[in-house]
Formats: structure tokens, C-alpha cells, sequence
């Protein structure tokens, strides 16, 4: 997605997302990532900031089940793009260094999508995930193992079983 400075409006503007990204993450996370909403533009003299939430949506798996399931959350986005002659000094991934032209904001995009994910992707927060004896998903299906059956761990009772 690409911002154009030069075509900016002096003051605030909005800006309409509907992109789907590459997020570059490696398994678990999800590889792709899409988002939609508004954002607000504010071009002040020698900075643009463009900052709101987006609603992102991808295709993930459960961390108890291992199901697939529509992953949907709010990713917050706050980009500042500086108008600066020139910068020395570290790099934000927050903070775009640019005169003019056409700002990808592919990046911080990403960038927002990826920390706005929850770090326990689950299908539902009742989930029962799978049984550690005999990997039954126990939201399909009742498994044959009894509570107090051997740690498959250890190979033998677990805590507080006979």
C-alpha cells in the first residue's frame, strides 16, 4: 500500500485500507494476513502521521486442538513519516524517513498486524484441546482414556494418581 505525499492535503485526511499482506512469519503464525478499516492522515508541517486500528483477519491454528480457524483481532497502527533532509542514528520501524514521493507502508503494516495478533491463538476460549494420551480432539470427540491414566511423559501415573 503505498501513501503519495505529494498528492497529501495539508491536515487531516482519511485513508482506506483493504490489503492482504505476507506477514514473513514462519509456522505457527499464520502466513498471510488481511486488513481493513480507516485510518487517520494528519500532514503537519514536516511530518505525516498516519495512526487508528485496523480489523485483520487470517487463517490460523489452534494452539490446543490444532484445528484451523478464522483468526479475527484489532491491530493498532501508528506510523510517523518524517520530512527530514537527511537522519543519522537508528532506525524505528515506526518512523519512515521521506521528502516526498510514495511512502510503502507495507511494512509497518505488517509490522502492526503481526503485534496486534493475540499470543495464544485459540478457535473458541472453551477449547479442550487435545487429549495427551491418545491426541483425541476433545471438542469432536470423547476419548476411551481415563483422567487418571499413565503420564505418556513419564510412562507411568501421573501426579496424584494411584
Amino acid at each position: 500500500m503505498k501513501l503519495d505525499l505529494e498528492r497529501q492535503g495539508s491536515g487531516r485526511t482519511r485513508l482506506e485500507v483493504d490489503e492482504r499482506l505476507a506477514t514473513g512469519a514462519e509456522e505457527p503464525l499464520p502466513a498471510e494476513v488481511g486488513l481493513r478499516g480507516c485510518l487517520t492522515v494528519d500532514n503537519l508541517e514536516g511530518r505525516v502521521l498516519v495512526t487508528g486500528s485496523l480489523e485483520a483477519a487470517t487463517v490460523a491454528v489452534c494452539d490446543r486442538c490444532l484445528e484451523e480457524f478464522a483468526c479475527r483481532f484489532v491491530a493498532p497502527v501508528e506510523i510517523t513519516v518524517l520530512r527530514a533532509p537527511s537522519f543519522e542514528g537508528e532506525l524505528d520501524p515506526w518512523v519512515i524517513h521521506q521528502r516526498s514521493g510514495e511512502v510503502d507502508l507495507d511494512e509497518p503494516l505488517r509490522e502492526a498486524a503481526l503485534l496486534g495478533m493475540p499470543q495464544k491463538l485459540l478457535c473458541d476460549e472453551s477449547c479442550r484441546g487435545l487429549c495427551l494420551r491418545c491426541g483425541a480432539n476433545l471438542n469432536v470427540e470423547t476419548c476411551g482414556c481415563s483422567a487418571g491414566d499413565a503420564d505418556p511423559d513419564r510412562g507411568g501415573p501421573t501426579a496424584g494418581g494411584s
